[in-house]
């Protein structure tokens, strides 16, 4: 009986958290609990029940958006490739792949509501430094890491709005961005 409550438990949370990331995407700060709850398919009682407060929903709703990102990226580590650069080649491989699949990791829209949002904020900032100190771990040399990151977030955040972009198109934006990992050294004299 123990296991079918947690299973339940845990069903409800991810309903919740997927109605909460659908409704910050459509209304952005003006998501109530009552509409969350509504489309999770539960009272707004049952809402506060799992998450005690519209903050504390919003914080949770951050820390998931990271952690899948995290599993993604960790997941599209190619352990074969045995040169410098594995875990920056997993993290572009999920940016444009979150990306295509209209995920959290670049839609603008969660990010400007749940990072107003100090303790938010705070955490994704604490994830950042935390990619930037693994991925230096993994020998890539520091130019490539920022470069092939910033790149990769930056072309797929304004896909979006380019109208022109085709799927060869952001196809070969992607393997010009792992190409940068391909070798190891600076990009630029020092």
């Amino acid at each position: 009986m123990g296991e079918t409550a947690t299973r339940n438990t845990e069903r409800t949370r991810r309903a919740i958290l997927d109605a909460a990331r659908a409704a910050i995407r459509e209304h952005g700060t003006h998501a109530t609990i009552g509409a969350i709850a509504q489309a999770a398919g539960v009272t707004k009682g049952g809402l506060l029940h799992h998450f005690p407060s519209r903050e504390i929903l919003l914080q949770e709703v951050a820390r998931d958006a990271l952690e899948r990102f995290r599993a993604k990226a960790l997941a599209l580590v190619d352990l074969s490739e045995n040169h410098p650069g594995k875990l920056v080649r997993g993290y572009v491989r999920a940016v444009f792949d979150e990306a295509e699949h209209q995920a959290d990791c670049n839609d603008p829209t969660l990010w400007t509501t749940l990072c107003v949002i100090p303790e938010v904020a705070r955490r994704v900032q604490e994830d950042t430094d935390d990619w930037r100190t693994r991925c230096g771990e993994d020998g890539l040399h520091p130019d490539r890491i920022l470069l092939a990151c910033s790149a990769a977030e930056g072309f797929m955040a304004g896909a979006p709005w380019d109208t022109s972009l085709r799927p060869e198109t952001i196809d070969r934006a992607r393997a010009a961005i792992l190409a940068l990992t391909d070798r190891n050294g600076p990009l630029v004299p020092e």
